[in-house]
């Protein structure tokens, strides 16, 4: 305490100060990267307080698998309000796009989009298990450990099915609008499906997640 009391302790504490907000005054990033930390610490001591635990305790459930990067499956509208009244849509999202969930708010993800937030869907993304934001930054278990296996898809438009998941692949056959598949899993933009009773691949982008 008394060393921080004295004249050019205190002096550099101010000088900080200024500096600090010249900064985030002109890099708005930067002004919402420190005021994510700073309600990640505030968090953090919540839950010391709560739970009687270390900061550092805290900081670490705070920080594990809080964030987690996801994947649309479907083509998707982006939100910057969870609901679907009123003229709120900022952009829309295309089968495969992938963006850093902060948390689930009922039927809806909050997604880091751009220099803010945003809000898909729920029903319109998976997740890699595993993946989780560490300072910022993406820390993957697998990068193609996506699974989108279970339920159904219907075709909206003519397209091949193919024995793998690029277009070189040998074609099986093909599907009409209207026609259904059980689907078992996705790679890349292709959803694996049974296909008469083979394991079979088709576009995402002509199909309908159900």
């Amino acid at each position: 305490t008394a060393i921080a009391n004295q004249s050019d302790v205190q002096n550099l504490l101010t000088e900080v100060d200024k500096l600090y907000k010249t900064n985030t005054d002109s890099d708005p990033t930067l002004a919402a990267f420190m005021n994510s930390l700073q309600t990640r610490a505030e968090t953090a001591a919540a839950k010391v307080r709560e739970t009687g635990g270390t900061a550092e305790s805290a900081v670490s459930e705070t920080d594990e698998g809080a964030e987690v990067r996801v994947k649309t499956t479907d083509a998707v509208r982006i939100r910057s309000t969870p609901t679907t009244d009123g003229d709120n849509v900022v952009a829309k999202a295309q089968a495969g796009d992938t963006f850093v969930r902060i948390s689930e708010e009922g039927d809806w993800s909050k997604i880091r989009y751009k220099d803010g937030e945003a809000y898909i869907k729920s029903e319109f993304l998976t997740t890699a298990e595993g993946d989780t934001v560490v300072s910022g930054e993406v820390q993957s278990a697998d990068s193609s450990s996506f699974s989108s296996a279970g339920g159904t898809i219907t075709v909206n438009e003519a397209v091949n099915v193919r024995s793998g998941a690029s277009t070189d692949s040998s074609k099986l056959g093909s599907a009409h609008s209207g026609d259904k598949f059980t689907l078992t899993g996705q790679e890349g933009d292709g959803y694996k499906i049974d296909y008469n009773g083979q394991t079979a691949y088709i576009k995402a982008e002509f199909c309908t997640k159900n």
